[in-house]
């Protein structure tokens, strides 16, 4: 009696994604960091790998986790990337703004002609005007 091997291979139906819709803040301040979240519908597609791209990298880049790091004050699109469709979404970078100023001297009392330094503490020191 001859034996024969026969092989049955199941073969999964891939399921697409139909739409994916990113969630997170719109705006940070300059060298925030913030998660974006994407959503994939439906849930359960076959491809779930995210890809994800900055329309401008010196204003602010996104890594492969949708991390976004704001580099330079203004406006860029981030772009997720889900089986050949993509959602975009508009972050804007801010500047760092000013706490508090405050100077070394409460009250000075000066004669005509006479001068006197007064050194200023700008909060936080990584705001990004320090012009007085």
């Amino acid at each position: 009696m001859k034996r024969s091997k026969i092989i049955i291979e199941l073969i999964k139906d891939e399921i697409n994604v139909s739409k994916i819709e990113i969630s997170g803040n719109s705006k940070l301040k300059l060298g925030e960091k913030t998660t974006l979240n994407v959503q994939i519908t439906p849930s359960n597609a076959t491809n779930q790998n995210v890809i994800w791209k900055s329309s401008d990298d010196s204003v602010a880049t996104i890594n492969e986790n949708g991390v976004v790091e704001g580099k330079k004050i203004g406006n860029v699109t981030i772009t997720a990337i889900v089986d050949g469709l993509s959602q975009s979404y508009k972050i804007q970078v801010l500047e760092i703004e000013v706490n508090s100023i405050s100077v070394n001297q409460n009250k000075v009392e000066l004669l005509e002609n006479e001068s006197i330094a007064i050194i200023q503490k700008i909060v936080p020191d990584n705001e990004t005007n320090k012009t007085l």
